[in-house]
């Protein structure tokens, strides 16, 4: 009886498992996507797969995707206390070389440019001046060397830098100019010699006349907001958009060669005593009066192709200019153009003798120069009233 009971047992367990075998061999499969996981800076991902979702059985297998490890930014991202390279990867935010700003006497970070809050310099610092739609700053008599300007008075918005307002404040390294101000005057910041940046409000849509920066040789960094409808900077220079006119430059300027700048406004570098050199580009058809009186350290300067005029003043008083390149386009030279450049060696001249002699030339467009020699393509003429 046992023995039968064990045959029988068998005999089931045999019938079994050759209908199971039949019916997974036709069996077809229902298939089901596996999603595919995306890999992060830290966390390995995986490719789609898929499996059968009635025997679990894997049809395509899901493949290894190692983790991308973190992509720091190469600008500075910041906050209130620091600066750092950002992971740029959606969704991560870790970040590297944190580190505190540096700021200088402006409260403006050297590292990333961050600027941070400033109290506005007291109104009693100033002398202010009723104008139409509020106030403006006719005169700064205060002794502070970072000066922030105050955006109201009295209630109503300051909305203009008056004409010479800080003239020789020469101890001045730092102002903030803040976005009430839409008009700045004639040589607001002449003479500070001490100024070392100026940042131009997004509000700011009127130079009134010339020389803004004049004198102020300590100026490196020239810079407008971005936004600004009528101007906009490039290269450490100020410039009027639509009209392609650089209105004023400083010693570490680039002049744009894209031909977003045609002119060089009138005295758009005067008195920047420690400008040693720059380069005019082809873009240039016209320079302004007075563009680089007094460049002191200027010692050599080429005039692009295209410059018809070379107005009054442009040179006057560049002490250590010794030589100058002019092309043949040039039909006129204007007064006192290059007086007083007692350093003045010589002009090369990129055309004929008739040429340069049928030049017209100002009143005293080279008095007090240097013994120079105007070097022609055919040949040299010394220095004389005329030419």
């Amino acid at each position: 009886m046992k023995k039968l009971l064990i045959l029988f047992i068998t005999a089931i367990l045999f019938f079994s498992l050759i209908l199971t075998s039949c019916n997974e061999t036709s069996h077809e499969h229902t298939e089901v996507i596996d999603a595919s996981v995306a890999a992060t800076c830290t966390e390995a991902g995986l490719t789609e797969g898929k499996h059968c979702s009635v025997c679990n059985e894997v049809v395509a297998a899901q493949g290894l995707i190692a983790a991308l490890g973190h992509n720091y930014g190469t600008t500075w991202s910041y906050n209130s206390t620091e600066h750092y390279r950002a992971c740029t990867r959606v969704g991560c935010v870790e970040k590297a070389d944190a580190r505190a700003h540096s700021l200088n006497s402006a409260n403006k970070c050297t590292i990333c440019g961050y600027q941070a809050p400033m109290s506005e310099t007291d109104p009693s610092q100033f002398t202010f001046k009723k104008i139409p739609g509020g106030y403006e700053i006719s005169d700064y008599i205060g002794n502070d060397i970072s000066v922030v300007i105050p955006a109201a008075y009295n209630g109503e918005p300051v909305i203009r830098i008056g004409e010479r307002s800080f003239e020789e404040c020469d101890k001045i390294t730092s102002v903030i100019i803040p976005t009430s101000i839409t008009s700045i005057g004639n040589e607001a910041f002449s003479e500070c010699c001490s100024l070392t940046s100026i940042e131009i409000p997004i509000s700011v849509t009127t130079f009134d006349g010339f020389g803004h920066f004049s004198c102020c040789e300590n100026i490196t960094s020239m810079t407008v907001a971005e936004g600004n409808s009528i101007y906009h900077s490039n290269g450490n220079c100020i410039i009027e958009t639509a009209k392609k006119t650089l209105i004023a430059g400083c010693r570490n300027s680039v002049i744009p060669s894209d031909g977003s700048v045609t002119e060089i406004g009138i005295n758009a570098f005067v008195c920047c005593y420690s400008l040693e050199s720059i380069i005019i580009p082809d873009s240039i058809t016209t320079i302004g009066g007075g563009a680089f009186g007094c460049c002191l350290s200027l010692t050599n300067i080429t005039i692009p192709n295209g410059v018809k005029t070379i107005w009054d003043f442009t040179f006057l008083g560049c002490d250590n200019l010794t030589s100058v390149t002019i092309p043949n386009s040039v039909t006129e030279i204007k007064l006192g153009a290059f007086a007083f450049c007692p350093s003045l060696e010589s002009i090369v001249f990129g055309g004929t003798k008739v040429q340069w002699n049928a030049i017209t030339f100002g009143y005293d467009w080279n008095d007090e120069t240097g013994s120079y020699t105007v070097y022609c393509t055919d040949g040299n003429v010394a220095k004389s009233i005329f030419g």
